[in-house]
């Protein structure tokens, strides 16, 4: 009898301490289930938006080796559009910027290389874009703006081979203004970078050749 009362005396307890506490407790343990739900949707999610950009990216890729862009292109901007902050965006751009430029849609080309200097996170590919818009802009023949995309690139911060781009253009903007012996220097520096591309070390070697009859 009295082990009876002991154990109706717990439940008795048990109850008062349900009552006071048991909100409490279930809402502790929603609090967890549905942050635990969420962390793991965003994780999904974030992985689905991953692989996503992985295959538009390879895609893209792709297609800009067989020189197909065009196929693909409502599709990439899109994506672009959609999710500016992948890392894959920008790789995206840059290959939608070099389609523009050889479509000679010189506009559209810088507009790509202006959203990559908004919006990329890698600041070696925002110093490419800027170098890539003195070209293009050089191509339309906006010598001032070409300048002024030059003046604002830190060289020292380039890779080499951007840094022969950079000098490349910038010996092309010289001979604009007639200024041969800075041109003469920038393409010289052109050449003092190893691991060139065939056709830019024989494009320099021919404008050195040209200069060398002034």
């Amino acid at each position: 009898m009295s082990r009876y009362n002991d154990d109706d005396e717990q439940l008795q307890a048990l109850k008062a301490w349900w009552q006071k506490n048991g909100t409490w407790l279930l809402s502790g343990v929603l609090v967890v289930v549905i942050a635990w739900s969420g962390w793991t949707y965003w994780q999904n999610h974030q992985l689905s938006k991953a692989m996503q950009g992985s295959a538009m990216f390879e895609m893209v890729q792709a297609q800009a080796q067989q020189n197909q862009v065009g196929e693909v292109l409502r599709e990439a901007k899109s994506f672009v559009a959609e999710q500016p902050q992948s890392p894959y965006s920008t790789g995206i751009a840059l290959i939608l910027a070099k389609y523009h430029f050889d479509q000679q849609a010189y506009d559209q080309a810088l507009a790509q290389y202006d959203w990559i200097q908004t919006h990329s996170e890698d600041a070696s590919l925002k110093l490419v874009a800027a170098l890539r818009s003195a070209k293009v802009a050089l191509q339309q023949g906006r010598l001032s703006e070409a300048e002024g995309f030059l003046a604002a690139i830190p060289v020292d911060e380039l890779a080499p081979l951007e840094q022969a781009n950079y000098h490349f253009v910038a010996g092309d903007v010289a001979m604009q203004h007639e200024a041969h012996e800075e041109a003469k220097t920038h393409y010289q520096k052109v050449l003092s970078v190893s691991g060139l591309t065939d056709g830019l070390e024989n494009l320099t070697r021919l404008k050195l050749s040209d200069l060398a009859g002034i």
